[in-house]
């Protein structure tokens, strides 16, 4: 079907696919939690104590690694994952955008193809 719909959307709007969309306390996590490192990894503590603590003292501005399970290191993997959602919601509209541009092109192709044949039929029986 040449206007098939590509959106396959339940009809059900819990406002998440909006790009303003939150996580209730995403922002108030954000703001608390300390920046994730580049790479989208979360630093892990470690349980074993340093034996040499002179030597490998963090500096000051180093952000703290709050330990498993504290609502701090709670707020950092909400922020983590809130910021990896609007990311992929990103790489989702761009697909979006992509696959409606061929659609489009498609719709053409199939129209182009139905006026050629339908051309030749009538040369055909003339």
């Amino acid at each position: 079907d040449e206007d098939d719909d590509i959106d396959d959307d339940d009809g059900g709007d819990d406002g998440s696919n909006s790009p303003d969309f939150e996580f209730p306390a995403a922002s108030a996590a954000a703001a608390v939690a300390p920046v994730a490192d580049p790479a989208g990894g979360i630093p892990v503590a470690t349980s074993r104590p340093n034996p040499n603590p002179q030597e490998s003292a963090p500096s000051e501005s180093a952000p703290q690694i709050a330990p498993p399970g504290t609502l701090a290191h709670l707020q950092r993997l909400a922020a983590v994952a809130t910021r990896e959602l609007a990311n992929l919601r990103n790489e989702l509209a761009a697909e979006r955008a992509r696959v409606g541009e061929y659609s489009a092109k498609l719709f053409e192709l199939r129209r182009s193809t139905r006026t050629m044949g339908e051309t030749a039929h009538a040369k055909a029986l003339a």
